[in-house]
């Protein structure tokens, strides 16, 4: 007696598929019935509905379009929050450019953020090169003037001013620029005090540890600094 026949394998749903290549797939043995299979393919459909198909034609803008909204691309470039971006005409330009290459509002945020580091960590690297120089260059300048360095230093604001007489605007520029505090344009002024300062101040300068006029001060700049002396000068 065949003792298969008092217990018969038991039936499986997949037993009812009329498609053989259905009934052995390994894929459907993890499901004990049809309402498992059912409720699996209801997630997945969700999960398919859910997912983004790039477009096979870099070209084709539109479709891509259509994927960087699913993204998060906002619609329009006003949309974008760029605070950490202070020039208006910059964050403009910004926000048209993240808009164009598809960014999320996240995304352009972390950019601008960087862009902002960037920026401050350029600045102090700059200001503690200026400092630095300045520190230098006035010690140079205390070297050389010896006592006499607050009095040339004063000269040297003065002669600053007098060049710039009449044209402000160009005058608080520089300054604003740390031109009147850069040591070497400091000494450079100094030298120039004779030209252009009042007439009240007749001798300038030394050269070769002797004083000289305002009028031989100025064929004397003319020459330390790579040019001529004035036509007539003796």
């Amino acid at each position: 007696m065949d003792p298969t026949q008092d217990n018969p394998p038991a039936q499986s749903w997949r037993d009812s598929l009329k498609d053989e290549s259905l009934k052995s797939s390994k894929s459907l043995e993890k499901f004990n019935d049809v309402e498992s299979l059912g409720k699996s393919y209801v997630e997945l459909e969700g999960k398919l509905g859910r997912s983004i198909e790039l477009p096979k034609d870099e070209a084709d803008q539109e479709s891509w379009s259509r994927v960087y909204e699913r993204l998060g691309r906002p619609k329009t470039a006003e949309e974008y929050e760029l605070a950490a971006i202070e020039d208006p005409s910059f964050r403009k330009a910004l926000a048209e450019r993240g808009l164009k290459t598809g960014l999320n509002k996240r995304q352009l945020s972390e950019i601008a953020g960087a862009i902002k580091e960037r920026e401050e960590a350029s600045t102090k690297a700059r200001e503690a090169e200026a400092k630095s120089r300045y520190e230098q260059g006035t010690s140079k300048l205390k070297s050389k003037y010896g006592d006499k360095f607050d009095e040339r230093t004063a000269q040297a604001n003065k002669a600053f001013s007098k060049m710039f007489e009449g044209k402000s605007e160009l005058f608080e520029r520089l300054k604003k620029q740390g031109f009147d505090n850069d040591p070497d344009m400091v000494e450079a002024f100094a030298d120039f005090y004779g030209v252009l300062a009042p007439d009240d101040n007749p001798i300038v300068g030394d050269k070769g540890g002797k004083q000289v006029s305002r009028d031989k001060s100025y064929d004397w700049m003319y020459e330390k600094y790579g040019g001529k002396p004035t036509p007539g000068r003796t």
